[in-house]
C-alpha cells in the first residue's frame, strides 16, 4: 500500500471529504487529490506530520514504513511524571489544599 492509499483509506474511515480533510491541514482538496492518486509523492515532512495527526496516525505509517497504524501513546518523563506519581501519595483533604494554591498561582499570573 502507498502513502495515497493509506491517506484515502484513513480519510474515509474519519468519515471525511478530501476538502475537509485539506481545510484541516492548510491545504487545497486538490492537493489531496493529488497525494491519493500518487501524482505527487514527494509530500513535505511537515504536510506529513499535519496528515498523520490529523488522520490519527504516524507519519511512519503513511509512509508505508510501518504497519502500526496509531501513534504510540505518550509517556510521562520528568517532572510532570513526578508531580503525577506525589498526586497519587495525598489524602483527598491535601488534594483540596494543594488545587486552591494551584487556583491560586493561576489566578495571580492572570492579574
Amino acid at each position: 500500500m502507498v502513502t495515497g492509499d493509506r491517506i484515502k483509506e484513513l480519510r474515509i474511515k474519519n468519515n471525511m471529504s478530501q476538502e475537509e480533510l485539506g481545510q484541516k491541514v492548510g491545504l487545497h482538496k486538490a492537493a489531496i487529490y493529488k497525494y491519493e492518486t500518487a501524482r505527487v509523492v514527494n509530500i513535505k515532512r511537515t504536510t506529513l506530520i499535519k496528515l498523520a495527526d490529523v488522520l490519527g496516525t504516524t507519519p511512519m505509517y503513511l509512509m508505508g514504513i510501518s504497519d502500526e497504524k496509531k501513534p504510540a501513546p505518550k509517556s510521562e518523563s520528568g517532572l510532570n511524571a513526578e508531580i503525577k506519581n506525589y498526586l497519587d501519595l495525598l489524602t483527598e483533604d491535601e488534594l483540596r489544599i494543594l488545587h486552591a494554591q494551584i487556583k491560586g498561582i493561576i489566578s495571580n499570573r492572570e492579574q
